[in-house]
């Protein structure tokens, strides 16, 4: 969603003062136009830190350190983060300067910096994705540009300033990048006849972030009451606070003879079926499909198909 400017922003005065930040941007250098890279191999960083989110690396091409390269100057920086899943931020900390690299791309900036020092930080580091990132440091101004591996500009679709199922709110922004569906599961229980939980984790749950509900498929075949006139009831639900998310009610008189001992009606009943949903689902709960209350001797096949995706956010 693109930003409008207007009366309809609140603004105020800036609280603070403007301040000078000497940088010897155009002060000519005393090396030829140079190059120094650096490899980060983040699986060693976390093997030395073993702690999972934020790490970082100092750097230092200032010649204090015995046989490495050095730059007398540090006036661009190309970060090639290709092969990472993690962002990537350089840190200058002389003027506070950060240039920040997203996953899967690579990105050449002008650095603000009188110093030859650094610290590049990973984000979202995690075990069994331990990325590796190649770091340029120029001497002389390179042009700014980013170049993606993978597309980072997703449609935004309409959504609903906030989602309420029972009592709990799960805030959103009111725009959504649409969900790709790509875990699918379907499930098929004959002849279910006493109250159970016929799937205790549904999504794989619990877990972190969300679940992004795409298309479902709920039916009943082969329903029977041996006494008549019996019923039950079908949930697709959370044990937390989310609660109920689909409810059916179920029921069949199909007897014959009025002996009770009647045949079951083999015709597929579809409870629900939808598609192009895009349903945000809070996947730390433990979701569950469970059938309850059966009465009159009722029982019955269930088929469901659903298919999600599970994102963090």
């Amino acid at each position: 969603m693109a930003m409008r400017f207007g009366g309809s922003i609140p603004t105020t005065n800036h609280s603070g003062i403007p301040f000078a930040m000497p940088t010897a941007i155009c002060t000519k250098g005393t090396q030829a136009p140079a190059q120094v890279a650096i490899a980060i191999d983040w699986l060693v960083v976390w093997t030395q830190l073993l702690q999972p989110g934020t790490a970082g690396v100092h750097v230092n091409l200032s010649g204090t350190t015995p046989n490495a390269a050095t730059l007398d100057k540090i006036r661009s920086i190309k970060i090639d983060n290709t092969f990472s899943v993690s962002s990537i931020y350089v840190v200058f900390p002389d003027t506070d300067d950060v240039i920040t690299c997203p996953p899967q791309t690579v990105v050449t900036m002008p650095v603000n910096t009188n110093a030859q020092k650094a610290i590049v930080y990973a984000q979202g580091l995690q075990q069994g994705y331990l990325p590796y990132t190649r770091i340029y440091f120029f001497n002389v101004a390179q042009p700014p540009s980013v170049d993606p591996a993978i597309q980072q500009v997703f449609p935004q679709y309409k959504g609903s300033p906030t989602i309420q199922r029972n009592a709990t709110e799960i805030l959103t922004p009111g725009y959504g990048s649409p969900a790709l569906g790509d875990q699918t599961v379907t499930y098929n229980f004959g002849n279910v006849i006493i109250p159970q939980i016929l799937v205790p984790a549904l999504f794989l749950t619990p877990s972190t972030g969300f679940i992004y509900l795409t298309h479902v498929d709920y039916a009943v075949y082969g329903e029977f009451s041996a006494l008549g006139i019996g019923s039950g009831e079908l949930y697709v639900e959370s044990t937390g606070a989310s609660g109920t998310l689909n409810y059916f009610g179920l029921g069949s008189n199909r007897v014959a003879n009025g002996t009770g001992g009647g045949f079951p009606d083999y015709t597929r009943n579809t409870l629900l079926r939808l598609s192009g949903m895009n349903l945000k689902l809070d996947a730390t709960e433990t979701w569950q499909i469970r059938v309850a209350n059966f009465l009159g001797g009722y029982s019955c096949g269930i088929s469901m198909t659903l298919a999600w995706s599970h994102n963090p956010d």
